[in-house]
This record gives C-alpha cells, structure tokens and sequence, in this order.
C-alpha cells in the first residue's frame, strides 16, 4: 500500500500487526544512505555497490537497559493507514458532530466568520481580527475555564505558550486576508491552551530527566523534541474527554500542517533527522509514512509501535515511553555514526541540524508551541533547565550530541 492523500482510508482496518505493516513479501533490498538509493546486501550487511554498513537493528548490539524488554514485546495492531490507536478521521480523537457542521461540508467556524457574522462584513481588517480574537479566546476559555490564559496574534510566529504567563500567541497571518482559515487557527488555539493545562507535569519530569540522562546540549535538545512530539498527541487525547465537539478544530488544524503540506517540504538526506521524522510522523501522521519510507525505517518503527502502544494511556507512561525512545535514538545516533572520529561526527551533524530539507518535522513543528531560536535563547541567558515554554521547534534540527 502506497502513500495516503487523506489522514484515514475508506478501509481502514486493524487486520494486521506492525511486524507485517512493515514487511514487504519477496524484497531483499536494503537502503544505502551512501548511495541514497535501494540496492542488496554483500553478504556482510553491507551495500555491495559502496560497501557501507546498512542502518540494521541487529539484536545485543542496539540493546539497552531502557529498550531490550521493549524490543521483544508482542507486536501491537495496526490499521491500513498506519495508526495503533484507532483514531478517527484525520488521526483524532473521539470527536463528536455539532449542529453547526453535520453536513461535513461547511466551515466549523462559519457561525462566527465573515460569511455569517454581521459585524465581520463591510469592516475592516483590524475589526475583524479583533472580534476573532474575542472569539478564539472564549473558545479557550471552554477548554478549561479553570486555567487562566490571555491571547493575542503574532505576525511571526506559528504559535507558542509562556507556561509561567499563560500567554497564548497564535499565527495572525493565517487570518490576516480572509477567514478561510479560521478553523485552522482555531485548532492552534485550542492546542495552545491544552498545553497550559495538561504539560506543566511533562515539564517537571522533562527537567528530571535532562539531569539523569543527558550530558550534553544536543542531547537535551532532542529529549526536548521527544517531549514535544509525545505530548502533542497526548493532550490532543485528552481533548476527547473535556469538549468533544472542539476535536474537529484540531482535524482541521493536523490536516493543514501535515497532510496539505507535506508535498512542498521535501524530505531530508540525513539519516538521523530522516529517523526523527519517522518517529514523528509514526505518533503524529501515520499516512505519511509511504512504503519508501515504511522499509528504509522497518526495524525502527517496529521499536517504536512497540513503545508507543500504551503510552498515551496514562501520565506515567507518557515518561516511560519518553526515556526509552530517547534511550533508542541514542543508541541510534552512536550507530549510524560508526567509526567517525569526533570532527566528521561534529561536521555531520552541523550538516544535518542546517539542512533547508528538514522536511516533514515542520509540519509537526507548526502545532507545537516553541521555535528552536527560543529555546537556544533560553539556553544561552538561563542554561537548559530554563523552560517558561513549551512546544517544539518548528523544523527539527538534528543537535550535536557530541
């Protein structure tokens, strides 16, 4: 089965386990990221055309304490589309229909956009988006009424929240000339305020595990994006259970950022930013994982699958998973830089974390609620246990973990 143009397929079923999701019947061969190209194994587990390893998870040697009982736990079921937690339409959870959209057709937000409103039409553009600003707030306010949060738009920024203010910024320009994309902003909205009230936690256990495990920048920097991919897709789930109706919002949102984008973006040549893509679109987007895709990372989305299948049923197996995908990409990173001495190792992932490809992670990045800028700034003025916000950055950019 080949690439998906829609988040879920017609049908779409749980036939099936990851194990066979990422087999392929009669196809031996192997990706070279040498080559940049398909080709067979030498009979030493290396390309025969340029004779560099393969990227393999070949049994003790990608074992760790966090991921040897992960490795051979049963494998989860999937469906056609890619998904192991049977989520609905556009990979979200449990929405509900409300009476201004049972036709499936018209905008969620046309009670209140300039197609409907009095107020919005014959005005000008700072009224409009002022009386939108009232009303993405409210509709923040109904997520939780508990949490207190202000809201404003930003012409730079594709939305972030301060977790000590409770500051709401969203991407102004995605309204600036038309209400077509009212929907989409909502569903930033909404996301933004999910993240003031659920992802103070994460930020704790974050701390706690940056001064455990990580030694270096780099390495804080990519338990930082595995927060964030992680925690996206739980406090979307939570969403389900405190205003069902608002999980269109976040459809529409993950369609724009993902599924409509994803052809412009291209993909990165770097093996590792290439595998962190993987991941992030394995939680996140599943149907973007083409076959190409699907083969060149087939042990390591098994890993994941396996990771990943109960972690977003509680708080404390959201840290559980968090560490042992860390723990993997780790033990990732070390292997498929082999034999590099500390400057070919450096130079590589300077190339990497610079790419103008970084492909699909910028889709991920546009819902999370920090620019890599911000974070760096953090670092530099407070050291890395700085973190007023949260969020990812909005292209991921491989760290030096030397």
């Amino acid at each position: 089965m080949g690439f998906h143009s829609k988040g879920k397929v017609d049908d779409d079923t749980y036939d099936i386990d990851v194990d066979s999701w990422t087999s392929f019947d009669g196809d031996d061969d192997d990706y070279c990221y040498s080559c940049e190209d398909w080709t067979d194994d030498d009979g030493h587990g290396n390309c025969k055309d340029c004779g560099c390893a393969f990227d393999k998870i070949d049994g003790d040697a990608w074992a760790t304490a966090h991921t040897t009982k992960t490795s051979v736990g049963p494998a989860p079921a999937i469906s056609t589309s890619g998904d192991i937690y049977g989520r609905g339409s556009g990979f979200t959870w449990g929405g509900g229909t409300s009476w201004w959209h049972s036709d499936g057709g018209s905008s969620l937000s046309s009670m209140w956009g300039s197609g409907y409103s009095t107020y919005s039409r014959g005005t000008d553009d700072a009224y409009r988006l002022l009386k939108h600003k009232n009303h993405l707030d409210s509709l923040c306010k109904v997520v939780d009424p508990k949490v207190k949060h202000s809201l404003t738009f930003s012409s730079h920024s594709s939305g972030h929240t301060n977790m000590k203010t409770g500051q709401i910024v969203i991407d102004g320009d995605l309204i600036k000339d038309s209400d077509d994309n009212l929907d989409i902003t909502a569903g930033l909205a909404i996301h933004e305020k999910l993240h003031l009230v659920y992802s103070q936690e994460l930020m704790l256990a974050e701390s706690g595990m940056r001064e455990r495990l990580c030694k270096t920048q780099g390495e804080s920097m990519l338990l930082h994006d595995i927060c964030n991919i992680v925690e996206d897709e739980y406090i979307e789930k939570q969403l389900s259970t405190t205003a069902k109706g608002f999980v269109h919002y976040i459809e529409k949102c993950k369609k724009h950022y993902f599924e409509d984008s994803f052809g412009a973006m291209g993909q990165t040549k770097e093996p590792f930013a290439d595998l962190i893509n993987t991941f992030m679109l394995f939680v996140r987007y599943p149907s973007l994982i083409d076959d190409d895709r699907r083969k060149r990372h087939a042990p390591h989305i098994r890993f994941f699958a396996r990771t990943m299948s109960d972690a977003l049923d509680s708080r404390d197996n959201t840290y559980v998973a968090i560490e042992t995908v860390y723990s993997y990409l780790i033990k990732a990173f070390q292997k498929m830089n082999e034999g590099a001495d500390d400057k070919r190792l450096e130079e590589a992932m300077d190339k990497a974390g610079t790419s103008s490809d970084a492909g699909v992670a910028q889709a991920s990045m546009a819902m999370a609620n920090k620019h890599e800028r911000n974070f760096k700034e953090a670092v530099q003025r407070y050291g890395v246990r700085k973190k007023d916000k949260t969020g990812g950055s909005r292209v991921v950019k491989v760290p030096n973990l030397v």
